[in-house]
This record gives C-alpha cells, structure tokens and sequence, in this order.
C-alpha cells in the first residue's frame, strides 16, 4: 500500500478528536466518561503512520533532521497560535502573569510541559503535544541510528520494552489507577507507550491487518469508551485494543466503509485543529454567550459551541496548519535537492 492515503485512519482520529471534545465539555457523561482515551488512540495512530512513512527512510543524520523538521512543521505552527491566544486572553481580561505562568508559558512554548508538573495555563491540551514531540525525538534517534543495522523483530522487541517501561513510569508516578489525569510530569510516558504501541503495529501488520469479522475488537473497543467505570487500571490494556483497532483501521477492507464518508473524512482533515482549538474555542464562545443575558439551553450551548469549533478549525486549518506544512515540506525538499 506504500504511502497510500488511508481514509479509516484519517476519519477515526477526527471522530476520536470529537470524542475528545464531549469530555471534556462535559456532555452525555454517562457515555463519554472514558473519552480521554480517545487521546491514547491518537497517539496509536500516529506512531503507525510515522513508522508507515518514515521507519525505513531514517537511514542517515541528515534524513533525522528532515524528519524532525517536517514533524516540527506539522504541529507547531497551530499550538504555538493558541499559545498567543490565550496569552491574548489573559491580558484581555486583566490577568498579570505570575511566576507560575510564566513558567508554564515558557514550558508550553518549548514543548516539555508534559515532562514537569507546571500547572497548564496555556492550553492544556497541548501536554499531548509534546507527548507528541517527545515520541518523534526518541523515534527518530532510535530508528535513525538502527534503521539499517536491526532486524525486524529486534524493532518489535524495542518497542514492546519501550511501551512496557513508559507504563510502568506511568503508574509509578501517579496517585490513581488509570491514565485520566496522566497529563503533566508523566504525559510524555503516556504519549511515548501509545505512539511506540502504533510503531509495533505497524512492525507486526505493515499492510494492515485484515479480519473477515471484526465485530470482536469492535465490542471490546467500545466497551473500553461507554461502558467500563473511568479512570481504573483496565486503560493500561487500552493500548492492546487500540493497536488491533489501528491495524484493522490500516487494511484495505476497512478503506471502503463508513469511514470514507466525505463529512467524516473532512472532520478528520480538521482534527488537530479540533484538538487544539476545543478549550479556547469553548470558553469563548461561553463568555461571549453569557454576555447575552440569555438562559440557553445546555445541549444547544453545547451545539453553538461545536459550531463554532469546526468553523474556526476550518479556517485554522486553511490558514496556519496546512500553509506552514507545505512551506516546511517544500524547505526540507529543497534542502534536499541541493
């Protein structure tokens, strides 16, 4: 399949993406109360779809770089643009910045403010961000100096120790039983175990993994999300499902599905601006909402508010996250050329 544009996978992180959205807005908690785990299945797959583009082609120093570059020029353009808008926010309604938040805007803007336990200030959201980046660091030092020199299944036995120790740091470092409040100190652990988890994936299914009936991982990936109690020991094995459904998600059947919906798939091509623009988006559109005088109804606030959100993700996408992907995916061409 090469690099063929995978629709499953592209419309699932935007439905995960909104899932996302629901908990933390609060709404049909009864349903949504595991949502945070949509946030490990992002990470799922993108570490199989890097390690589907990149795990054979990090063959040299200069081809880390590259990577590094264009991964840079994939997810910090838009959070370092909610980074000022809720810097903006701050100084809108009056808010000094303290020597907390100064610490966390400085962590927020180098991308480690999933390492320390700074209290987030500035879109806290962004903590998988730089779970996100962190995983891209080791990736691409790891199979940068191994690619060539490895086999196959001494990568797989990598990945497998990494997801094993990253959950391990988990657990050790936080006072509860589940992965809900791993955001900040061992965020990165967390983002680390899932991305390393979608790299193994791919190492085990490269074509994806094909299932004639799929209904089993199904009902056990959505007994996972609705129905199990939140934040309990069980999201540690969340990973094992994730990666099937990833797999499965990656195979040529599950192409021609619901999941190559139009709306669906736009929903997916906006999903980081989703993501990163939900607390922000949200919290506006309340204020200005409360301005109003008027008494809204909870689920229509919710619905103005989604409104809202995908429009400014739209336009977030057109005009920060895809402009300033292409000019860095056309810099790293250049430079390579040379």
């Amino acid at each position: 399949m090469g690099n063929k544009f995978l629709p499953a996978l592209e419309s699932t992180r935007g439905l995960a993406a909104l899932l996302v959205v629901c908990y933390h807005w609060k709404i049909a908690e009864v349903i949504t109360k595991n949502g945070y785990l949509s946030v490990d299945l992002f990470f799922v797959i993108s570490g199989y779809i890097i390690a589907k583009l990149y795990i054979d082609n990090l063959t040299s120093i200069r081809s880390f770089y590259q990577f590094i570059l264009l991964r840079l020029g994939r997810i910090y353009p838009l959070h370092l643009f909610y980074v000022v808008c809720f810097l903006a926010g701050y100084f809108f309604i009056g808010k000094s910045l303290d020597d907390e938040k100064v610490l966390s805007l400085v962590s927020t803007i180098f991308l480690v403010n999933s390492a320390n336990d700074i209290t987030s200030w500035f879109n806290f959201a962004s903590w998988s961000v730089s779970a996100e980046w962190i995983s891209y660091l080791c990736f691409g030092v790891i199979f940068s100096q191994l690619a060539t020199e490895i086999s196959k299944s001494f990568k797989i036995i990598i990945c497998v120790g990494i997801i094993t120790l990253s959950y391990l740091w988990c657990n050790a470092q936080s006072s509860h039983s589940g992965l809900e409040f791993i955001t900040q100190n061992a965020g990165w652990a967390r983002g680390l175990g899932g991305f390393f988890g979608g790299t193994l994936g791919y190492l085990i299914w490269p074509k994806g993994l094909s299932m004639k009936n799929v209904s089993g991982i199904l009902l056990v990936f959505f007994s996972f999300l609705f129905l199990k109690d939140a934040n309990t020991s069980l999201d540690y094995s969340f990973i094992i499902v994730a990666i099937f459904l990833v797999a499965w998600l990656a195979s040529e059947p599950a192409q021609h599905t619901f999941l190559e919906h139009p709306i669906l798939l736009w929903i997916g091509k906006i999903s980081y601006s989703i993501y990163l623009g939900h607390t922000f988006t949200g919290a506006v559109t309340e204020k200005l909402l409360g301005l109003t005088g008027l008494n809204i109804n909870f689920y229509l606030v919710f619905l103005i508010k989604l409104g809202c959100l995908l429009s400014l993700s739209e336009l977030t996408y057109r005009w920060i996250e895809n402009p300033c992907r292409l000019f860095v995916r056309n810099y790293t061409n250049k430079k390579a050329a040379q």
